[in-house]
């Protein structure tokens, strides 16, 4: 049976033992394989691990969204208690990023470098179209900005050489899981915007995403951008949503009061049977 566990999430309505915190962290058990998507901020979700009685002995690859603190910082933990071997990520990850407004910001990024992974003997695989982990199962990346009302916030910028830039988050990545008729995404954070990633996936894979998991970052999003979200989703073809994280609770029950969507609401130690 493939699923999904959410090792971590900012709530813990479920399981009230677990430890929460804001971030995402994912075990994948899909296709014969198990690896991580995402490692939340700290060690914490190696504790969730072990309250929902799943072992993460054999755990050797790691995939991050992108390399924000909140998705990466965990990631050190990962690579000193477990046997990971390989990461991957987008182009760009290792770009300084930060949040603020010259000349004031904050450190936003993933905390390591690529001299700890090679102290720890971990290989670094950059995807910058797709790459297929196991029969069916892509990490992809390089998504098209398909709507103009999906901004990304300004307060997100990054470093590059001596320059404060705007963050593009081109070392985004999302997860595809394909089926024969249709497709399932798993995201970290959506910052290109959630409709873009999804009509980009359908178009590349000729398929409809009729499932999301994950964060769709809406949480501070206006009613009209949301509005549109959920009228987008309808008709992009996706049947199925389990947000969370940074999705905020207002597209969840808005999804819910039309009727259209099975959106679910997810929290720490939640299992989705894919």
């Amino acid at each position: 049976m493939d699923t999904c566990t959410i090792l971590m999430e900012n709530t813990n309505t479920g399981l009230s033992s677990a430890l929460v915190e804001h971030g995402l962290s994912c075990l994948i058990e899909a296709r014969g394989i198990r690896f991580l998507f995402d490692t939340g901020a700290t060690g914490k979700f190696l504790f969730n691990a072990q309250l929902v009685n799943k072992d993460l002995g054999g755990i050797d690859t790691v995939v991050l969204s992108h390399s924000h603190f909140d998705h990466s910082g965990g990631f050190r933990f990962a690579a000193e208690q477990l046997p990971v071997k390989r990461l991957v990520t987008g182009p760009g990850f290792f770009n300084p990023k930060y949040s603020g407004k010259v000349p004031l910001i904050s450190y936003h990024g993933c905390g390591f470098d690529q001299d700890f992974l090679a102290s720890h003997g971990i290989s670094h695989e950059v995807v910058t179209d797709r790459l297929e982990l196991a029969k069916g199962l892509f990490v992809v990346s390089g998504f098209t900005r398909s709507y103009p009302f999906e901004t990304i916030d300004r307060k997100f910028v990054r470093k590059e050489g001596e320059k404060i830039v705007a963050d593009d988050f081109q070392d985004e990545v999302a997860l595809v899981l394909e089926n024969e008729v249709s497709l399932t995404l798993f995201v970290g954070c959506s910052h290109p915007g959630i409709l873009s990633i999804v009509k980009d996936v359908n178009t590349r894979f000729k398929k409809p995403v009729t499932r999301i998991i994950g964060g769709a970052h809406l949480n501070k999003a206006p009613y009209t951008r949301l509005n549109m979200t959920c009228k987008e989703l309808y008709r992009l073809g996706v049947h199925q949503t389990f947000f969370c994280h940074c999705s905020g609770n207002v597209i969840t029950t808005m999804l819910q009061d039309r009727d259209k969507v099975s959106a679910y609401s997810v929290s720490c130690g939640d299992e989705i049977i894919l």
